[in-house]
């Protein structure tokens, strides 16, 4: 979505209204964040920006419906994610005095238009949550056999050992039964 601020900077208005829908495709790269979730709509987005004497300034909200598996149990979950946008707006020659580590804080126009797919899908992947759970509490699956622990115990006999410490935990167990009854005096004396 372009956004054309000619007029506001041009001082023919003060303050631009915005309403659009932005489309967030999916991914199929694992290593993205937003790997697993699908956006159930687009993405609506309302704020405005302001022109106050020269300083341009962008806010607005952006809030999409999503669909995601369980961190924990793998359980469908949906929900809506929303975030607040604020920039500075820039032109070209008043961003080319600015240190690079504050580009982020700013928004540059080019021939009098702003450029927000971009920007606002880097946003969302980068602020969507890591881990979403569907219940706080939520006790996942169990690792021997995958059941559901939130439905309920499984049946998987708990004190079974795991064989790849049975062995080691055997010997230091008799090790230090041994170093125990070394180290009791004898009580022969009676």
């Amino acid at each position: 979505m372009k956004i054309d601020l000619r007029s506001l900077l041009a001082g023919e208005i003060h303050t631009l209204p915005l309403a659009f829908s932005l489309g967030i495709e999916e991914t199929d790269e694992p290593s993205d964040p937003l790997y697993g979730v699908s956006f159930c709509g687009p993405a609506e987005v309302t704020g405005e920006i302001v022109n106050t004497a020269g300083y341009i300034r962008l806010s607005l909200r952006l809030s999409v419906p999503y669909k995601t598996p369980c961190a924990r149990c793998l359980a469908p979950v949906q929900g809506l994610f929303s975030l607040d946008v604020e920039r500075t707006v820039v032109t070209p020659r008043q961003a080319e005095d600015m240190e690079e580590d504050t580009e982020d804080e700013y928004l540059v126009t080019e021939d009098g238009f702003l450029d927000m797919d971009e920007l606002l899908t880097d946003l969302v992947s980068l602020n969507f949550p890591f881990k979403i759970l569907c219940r706080e509490d939520c006790r996942g699956l169990c690792p021997r056999c995958g059941a559901d622990l939130n439905a309920g115990p499984c049946s998987c006999d708990t004190k079974t050992q795991d064989p790849r410490l049975a062995e080691p935990l055997k010997a230091l167990l008799e090790r230090l039964k041994k170093e125990e009854a070394e180290e009791k005096p004898s009580d022969f004396s009676k």
